[in-house]
């Protein structure tokens, strides 16, 4: 109560001085609220468990947040974004961050920026600039509920033993970055690049605890094409790299149609290129119809491969229709299915700890939707989503 408190009295302050502000400078609340009915049969150790409750971020998360802007001089604009989580079902500032700043005020970005004519500079706790590649591929756009996002962010569901997982989030960057340095080029011709930088923290090793990426990334009326790679050091004196990761994701549009596909491939360098969790690939292909501006189908098929053990591995098919009721509230429908195999244990919906396989199946309440290693699980849900 004490930090929602807290946000609006920095929400109101911020809005009172914007209004004795020069007219250049810009301060805008935003946000998104998601919740459904979601029922879930397959949950814990016991596939035989079952839950229908109210479910928050089903589709996307819910968040609030401000930004603000302000023209320094001709062509030079000077920024902040401030993004929390809120929990609808209880009101509660709920962990969904698979990496860094839980449970937080603004536990999803808080950022500032500068932007001239050449490009656009970040620095802050930012979301995963890698994932953008993935996701460029992804005809269901990147929901919580039956595609890749719950295996790339996924910080728990795979490899290691039933109580102890290891989720790919820790070769991915998982769903957001701390202290990241970020650079966005201008668009030439449709053609876009960014590159960022997160500094290590060990004195005397710059590339300690660190990580370096980039991606470029081309966008037309009907075609989008991005391609990335992400590198990660570890926090020892002679710095071992301990996460690689390469992705490439498209999306074709043709009237009221579109197809999306993207692979990604990741290893942990500092183990044996033969040893138990050093690499996997996560491959899908989506598509989507709007049959008009309010309604829209789309289908995906998301696949898990350990490159080491190919008796270990996860499948997600989803599906979701979307109706807009108006241009910031919608109604939705989503099914998922989850297959795993060997030791991996993705859940058909969840994000960030969701799929924390060391919990018992007496233990298994939401948003801790999960599933046990080698089993399915199938979600079904109906809910809003409003944007502000």
């Amino acid at each position: 109560m004490k930090n929602i408190m807290n946000a609006v009295l920095f929400a109101s302050g911020m809005i009172a001085i914007n209004a004795y502000a020069s007219g250049t400078t810009n301060l805008r609340p935003y946000g998104l609220l998601d919740v459904g009915v979601l029922r879930v049969d397959g949950l814990g150790t016991s596939s035989n468990l079952k839950a229908l409750q109210v479910g928050n971020n089903i589709v996307n998360t819910s968040h609030i947040g401000l930004i603000g802007t302000s023209d320094v001089m001709t062509g030079h604009k000077f920024g902040f974004r401030l993004e929390g989580n809120v929990g609808l079902t209880d009101g509660s500032q709920i962990n969904i961050a698979s990496n860094g700043a839980q449970s937080t005020l603004f536990s999803r970005e808080a950022s500032v920026f500068y932007q001239t004519g050449l490009g656009t500079l970040t620095l802050g706790r930012q979301k995963n600039p890698f994932l953008t590649v993935p996701i460029a591929g992804d005809a269901r756009g990147w929901a919580n509920i039956g595609t890749a996002n719950i295996m790339l962010s996924d910080a728990s569901s795979f490899g290691g033993s039933a109580t102890a997982k290891t989720g790919l989030a820790s070769l991915t960057g998982g769903s957001f970055t701390n202290s990241l340095i970020k650079y966005d080029s201008p668009v030439w011709n449709g053609f876009s690049l960014t590159a960022y930088h997160a500094p290590g923290g060990l004195a005397g090793d710059v590339d300690s605890a660190s990580v370096y990426g980039g991606h470029a990334r081309y966008n037309s009326k009907s075609l989008t094409i991005s391609a990335g790679t992400r590198w990660a050091y570890g926090r020892t004196v002679s710095p071992t790299r301990t996460a690689e990761a390469d992705s490439l994701g498209a999306m074709y549009t043709l009237n009221k149609f579109r197809v999306g596909a993207s692979v990604t491939y990741m290893k942990n360098p500092s183990v044996a290129s033969n040893a138990s969790n050093s690499s996997f690939n996560v491959k899908l292909l989506t598509a989507g119809y709007t049959v008009n501006p309010r309604l829209d189908f789309s289908v995906g098929r998301y696949v898990l491969e350990d490159e080491v053990s190919s008796s270990n591995g996860s499948t997600i098919n989803g599906a979701g229709a979307i109706y807009k009721l108006s241009n910031s509230t919608s109604l939705y429908a989503q099914y998922a299915r989850s297959n795993n195999k060997g030791t991996s244990g993705m859940a058909a919906y969840g994000y960030g700890f969701a799929n924390n396989n060391s919990l018992s199946g007496g233990q298994a309440t939401f948003p801790s939707v999960m599933n046990s290693s080698g089993t399915t699980q199938t979600a079904i849900a109906m809910g809003i989503q409003h944007r502000f």
